[in-house]
């Protein structure tokens, strides 16, 4: 960023807000009235295509935002309150297509997240309980051909997921409806990408990554971040 506009009044920030990339076009715009956002605010690319839309009441996200590719296709949708995603979101590809249409409560996932190939064609739905994933139902390529899903039920155990071809994407271990455990992923061939453990939903101790000719290329330690 290249730099801001903005004005003080009685301390405060209370004007038309706009913030500037490098070649000098705007990378956002809004309003401050009594030192908090209010009103719409735009988020630009660098491009100086839009990426994302929305009002802002008391300095929180509030009401229907919307967000952009660079190329300006929408690709998501939902509704903020108090600063944290509440009710229906969807979500597209590049092309329009659905590719995501679920529910959040206080900024979590709940309830039946359904998700989609650009087909049409159902992935696989989700079943969510205040952010945690708690069942899944059948896995389908592409083509519609049902896939082995894994042993994972009730916030427990093993999930497999697929590329769209049906050639195995990763096996996940979950507990408690979080990643906890041993996660493998595979490039498409069948050789291993990625490899190493979850603990709540984050990667922990040291990571191995793998070539597509399943040759390692390289290591990570999480627990040093």
């Amino acid at each position: 960023v290249l730099g801001r506009e903005y004005y003080y009044s009685n301390g405060l920030l209370d004007s038309v807000y706009h913030e500037y990339f490098d070649n000098g076009l705007i990378s956002v715009e809004g309003k401050y009235k009594f030192g908090q956002k209010t009103g719409t605010w735009l988020s630009m690319y660098v491009s100086g295509q839009l990426y994302s839309i929305g009002e802002y009441v008391s300095d929180l996200k509030t009401g229907v935002w919307k967000y952009f590719t660079e190329t300006g296709a929408l690709e998501s949708e939902g509704e903020f309150k108090f600063g944290l995603k509440t009710g229906q979101w969807i979500y597209y590809y590049p092309s329009g297509k659905l590719q995501s249409i679920g529910s959040f409560a206080n900024d979590e996932k709940v309830g039946l997240w359904g998700h989609f190939y650009e087909n049409d064609q159902v992935i696989q739905d989700e079943n969510w309980k205040l952010g945690k994933l708690s069942d899944v139902g059948d896995y389908f390529s592409i083509q519609g051909q049902i896939l082995p899903k894994g042993n994972f039920a009730n916030g427990n155990g093993t999930r497999r997921t697929y590329y769209p071809t049906g050639e195995l994407r990763s096996k996940e271990v979950y507990q408690n409806g979080q990643g906890n455990g041993h996660w493998t992923l595979y490039h498409i061939g069948g050789n291993m990408e990625s490899e190493g453990d979850y603990r709540d939903n984050e990667k922990v101790g040291v990571w191995k990554y793998y070539n597509k000719k399943g040759k390692l290329i390289g290591t990570r330690n999480f627990s040093l971040d």
